[in-house]
Formats: C-alpha cells, sequence, structure tokens
C-alpha cells in the first residue's frame, strides 16, 4: 500500500513539473514574439489556455497510470 501511494505521489509530481515547465517556456518563447490573436498575445494564450490543456491531458495519463 506504502509503494502504490509514493508511486502515484511520484506521478503526480513528475506531472506538476511538466505543467511549471511548459508554462515557464511558453512565456519565455511567445513572450518574445509579437504574434497576436484576436489582440491577445499569443504568450497569454499558450500561458492560460495551453496550460489548462496540458493539465487535462496529465491528468487523464495520470488517470490510466494508477491503479
Amino acid at each position: 500500500m506504502y509503494n502504490e501511494t509514493k508511486r502515484e505521489a511520484k506521478l503526480t509530481l513528475m506531472c506538476l513539473f511538466a505543467i511549471i515547465t511548459f508554462w515557464i517556456a511558453a512565456g519565455q518563447i511567445f513572450g518574445s514574439t509579437t504574434l497576436n490573436f484576436h489582440h491577445i498575445p499569443l504568450w497569454t494564450i499558450c500561458g492560460t489556455i495551453g496550460v489548462w490543456f496540458l493539465a487535462i491531458f496529465l491528468s487523464f495519463i495520470l488517470s490510466r497510470n494508477i491503479k
């Protein structure tokens, strides 16, 4: 029981680090561009909606890997 809980915690922590890394990368990569989508900077879209979609995707994968 303890090993399974520890494994789930590690996977969850990996997902958290992936989301944080994506958020930072999206801000750094798209922050220097002048691309806009309906007058909204691309870094704003990737930093909010992109992170939201990544979190949904990772939670789906996480739920499939935890038994």
